[in-house]
């Protein structure tokens, strides 16, 4: 299902368009925040496939301190792609009891004609419940490691 969806997106720029319109009104509807050690996030939850599906498709940029959590129902490996995003980020991997399992630091974006087969995908190395993106060198800067404690989740 995913990989018919992730064809079509690629294929037409209509469904970016929607997706980025719900992508709008979801952040401006939820923003909660939480602590990523001592610093603190505001948050948008992705927490449906479709929250999922849209994630930061269509931003230009997400504004310091700021990001998306993906709640996912039980730990896993899933899958993140940068395909049609404008802007490099960090994803930040966390466990069901909120410890960070992994960090992919600056994920570049990818054009969103690029072909199927040269779609770069990102997972993290343990499971993990929730993900975080958010701006290219954040976690860095926060000084985040694997280990960290996120908190409100």
């Amino acid at each position: 299902m995913f990989h018919k969806f992730f064809s079509r997106l690629v294929r037409s720029k209509l469904p970016i368009v929607i997706l980025a319109l719900i992508a709008a009104i979801l952040i401006y509807q939820f923003h909660d925040t939480i602590y990523v050690g001592d610093a603190p996030l505001e948050i948008t939850r992705a927490v449906s496939n479709e929250e999922r599906q849209v994630g930061l498709l269509g931003y230009n940029a997400l504004a310091e301190n700021h990001g998306i959590l993906f709640v996912f129902d039980n730990e896993g490996r899933y899958p993140f792609h940068m395909v049609g995003m404008k802007f490099a980020i960090d994803f930040i991997w966390i466990s069901g009891d909120g410890t960070i399992v992994d960090i992919t630091p600056d994920a570049q974006p990818q054009l969103a004609n690029v072909p199927n087969d040269k779609v770069k995908f990102y997972w993290s190395a343990l499971p993990a419940k929730y993900v975080i993106e958010v701006n290219a060198g954040w976690a860095r800067r926060h000084n985040v490691r694997v280990g960290t404690h996120v908190s409100r989740l």
